[in-house]
Formats: C-alpha cells, sequence, structure tokens
C-alpha cells in the first residue's frame, strides 16, 4: 500500500510540463515537438443539455427579446418580450402559455438569457432551450456552445472558491468528457444529463457564497478554449470522482466504458485527497437493506458472508461473491452494483464485521467510482502550485492535449 500520508512526486513526464499555462501550450509543444495539438478554423460545437428529468409541466421566463419557432410537427412561431409562461405536454402536441401549438419539438430563442424553475428554485441559462415531447411528459434541452457549458459545469463540480488552477483542471476535464459524448451521438436529442450522471451543470447560475462571478469562470474557459484530452488522437470519457481514498482504479473495476483510452484508466496512487472528510469512513448498513436490494437477484437471508472476490487497481474491489440462505448459495455481484444496494459511498473497502445488533459495519474509503481524476487531489494539488497541465498528467497518464478549434 502507497504511503498516502507522503507527497507523491509528479512522474517525469508530469515535471517536464511544469507550470506551463494553457494560453501558451499550443505554441511550446510545437516547438518541442510535445502532443500533438492539430489547430483548425472549427467552432465550438453546440452541446445538448437535458434538465432535470422530463416533466409534464413546467414554467420559464425570458426577460428580454424571445422567439418560440416549431421545430418538428406544426407551424407554430411567436415572439415577444418578458416572457413569463407555462409550458406542458398536451395531446395536440406542446402547449406554450396555455396554447396547444401541434408541435412535438419547439425552439425557444432568448436574445439573453432564459430561467426554468427546476425542484423549487428558478436557474438561469445561456443558449437556447429546446422542448421536446417525451410520450406523456416534456424534455427541456438547453442548447449551448461547449465554452458556455463548460463555464456552467466547472464551479457546480470542482467547487467555486477552489483555487483558480482547480477550475481550469475542471474546464479541460469537463470539455473532454461532454465533446465525447457529442462525438458519439451529434445528432442525438441531448449528449449529457445536468447531474451526475454526467456532469452537475446549473447555467449561469451561481452561488450568493460563491466568490467568483461568472465573467471569471468564463476567462477560466477560455483559458483552455478548444483543447481536450485525447488518446491515440481520440477524445475520452474523462471520468473523475469526489475522493480516491489515497488511489484511483481501473475502468472496468467500476463498469465503466473507456472507449478505446484503457491505458488512461489504470490507477495511481494519490497522496493529495487526505484532507476529505471521505478519505476514510465506516458504514452502518442494515443487513434488511442489504436483502431488500439483493432480493431481486434472487438473495434471501440469512447472508453469512460477503467475500471479496475480485480485486481491481488499488485495491477497488471490481466483484462481491454473497453467501446467503440456509443452504449456503453464492451469488457473485459486480462491485458497481453492490454499492448501489449497499448504499455505500465508495467500493475502496478495507473490511466488514457484524454490528451487535446485525447491521454490517464497512470500512472503506473515498467517494464515487474513483476512476480518473480523484477531485479532491485536484484541489489540493491546485493549492500546491501545481499547474493544470501536470494535474490533468497526473491523473490521466499517457494521454494528449489536442486544441480542436
Amino acid at each position: 500500500m502507497t504511503d498516502v500520508t507522503a507527497p507523491l512526486a509528479p512522474p517525469p513526464t508530469v515535471a517536464r510540463w511544469a507550470r506551463w499555462a494553457f494560453p501558451v501550450l499550443a505554441a511550446l509543444l510545437s516547438a518541442c515537438g510535445g502532443d500533438r495539438i492539430p489547430l483548425s478554423s472549427m467552432a465550438p460545437p453546440l452541446i445538448r443539455v437535458l434538465l432535470g428529468a422530463p416533466r409534464e409541466a413546467a414554467t420559464i421566463g425570458v426577460a428580454d427579446a424571445w422567439e418560440v419557432v416549431s421545430v418538428e410537427g406544426g407551424s407554430y412561431a411567436n415572439r415577444g418580450t418578458n416572457l413569463l409562461a407555462n409550458v406542458a405536454a398536451g395531446p395536440r402536441g406542446i402547449q406554450f402559455a396555455g396554447v396547444p401549438t401541434g408541435a412535438s419539438v419547439l425552439r425557444l430563442r432568448p436574445t439573453g438569457a432564459f430561467t426554468v424553475e427546476m425542484n423549487g428554485e428558478r436557474l438561469a441559462y445561456r443558449g437556447d432551450l429546446l422542448l421536446r415531447l417525451s410520450g406523456a411528459r416534456l424534455q427541456l434541452v438547453n442548447e449551448l456552445d461547449l465554452e458556455r457549458y463548460v463555464s456552467g459545469v466547472i464551479g457546480n463540480e470542482i467547487g467555486f472558491d477552489q483555487a483558480p488552477a482547480a477550475l481550469k483542471t475542471q474546464a479541460v476535464a469537463a470539455r473532454t468528457y461532454a465533446f465525447s459524448r457529442y462525438r458519439s451521438a451529434p445528432e442525438a436529442p441531448y449528449h449529457v444529463t445536468d447531474d451526475t450522471a454526467s456532469q452537475v451543470y446549473k447555467g449561469v447560475s451561481i452561488p450568493a457564497w460563491a466568490g467568483v462571478t461568472l465573467p471569471q469562470l468564463d476567462v477560466w474557459t477560455a483559458e483552455s478554449r478548444g483543447v481536450v484530452m485525447t488518446w491515440d488522437g481520440k477524445p475520452f470519457p474523462t471520468y473523475y470522482s469526489s475522493t480516491c481514498g489515497g488511489h484511483t482504479t481501473d475502468a472496468p473495476t467500476a463498469a465503466l466504458d473507456p472507449m478505446g483510452a484503457a491505458p488512461v484508466f489504470l490507477g495511481v496512487p494519490c497522496a493529495y485527497c487526505g484532507p476529505s472528510k471521505y478519505f476514510q469512513w465506516d458504514e452502518t448498513v442494515p443487513i434488511q437493506r442489504l436483502l431488500d436490494a439483493l432480493k431481486p437477484r434472487g438473495v434471501v437471508a440469512p447472508i453469512t458472508k460477503l467475500e471479496w472476490t475480485k480485486l481491481g487497481r488499488g485495491g477497488w474491489v471490481a466483484e462481491v461473491t454473497v453467501t446467503y440462505g440456509p443452504k449456503g448459495a453464492k451469488k457473485v455481484v459486480p462491485g458497481s452494483q453492490f454499492r448501489t444496494a449497499a448504499g455505500l459511498r465508495s467500493m475502496h473497502l478495507k473490511s466488514v464485521e457484524v454490528a451487535s445488533d446485525g447491521s454490517l459495519v464497512f470500512h472503506g474509503g473515498g467517494w464515487g467510482h474513483g476512476v480518473g481524476m480523484c477531485q479532491v487531489g485536484v484541489q489540493e494539488m491546485a493549492r500546491k502550485g501545481f499547474a493544470p497541465d501536470q494535474i490533468l498528467r497526473y491523473y490521466y497518464p499517457g494521454a494528449e492535449f489536442t486544441r480542436l478549434y
């Protein structure tokens, strides 16, 4: 086990790129014969973000000029200023401000931003809003250029109050992840969601306590404008999680698809996420919760044994064998699915024991799937003076930087 209390020196490839800022990265790499960064006149692609789950209705608003046009079905068109309207799924297409439009897809084009009331809060977004019928419900999809999307992700993912280097690092990871999803299905109704299933995105809405402004986030994003990470010349999904607990792991252990970039996700020791309150933890799981979750797999009481029968890189549990029932039957459960069943923070598990009340007490570390970048590690490395490219090379070893536009 790596001593996670000791500072971990960056590998030679990281040290070689120390403190090189992204605005001059292309010129430096070209001069030094380093990674390939082909430059082009390509504009940022338009990324489509599903806002929340499909719903029956929503309230949208625009403070200035706007227009709504039908994209599919009917010939509806409307325009005005100072919009505050209810939109809903209806039997004769989408209802806009109570009027059936006959359209299955509408596009709202605001001059500035638009707002959507989501889960009791109103969030503001740049770009267009696509309203799409999905059965008896309505999908709300924000379509905007990739750079503006990234600005709306970085603070929500890495923390608004972090060192600028952490936000700049997150910008490249967020852009790469989103572009890899876009590239795999450019014409899809949406490419990413606005939550942890993809990346947390809240448009231009910034908490009052954040201490940063939207223009600052735009500037930190623009410093790496168009730069993505690639393996063998192709972008890959730059997976990341909150805390690795001392070592990241390989993609298959967490049942994630590396999309051809498996060598990037072999896992690295991390000496930087120790400050996280989730670096080590103990978690009590009622046995009934586990039984209920595993019942569809045929597991019945009593559960008499849990074994880590397959380990991935860094000691992460890839497979759990559950011994159960009066005859001691066995069931193999993939680690990622066992984590969901037990409600654990991660599968970076050390041991498990039975408490006096029969509950299971798991001893582990980390939060999330443990693949790719460790966000608390990024925060600490940024505080210690590491540059964004150093940090990215550390967590995605062997990856290249490629500038798309």
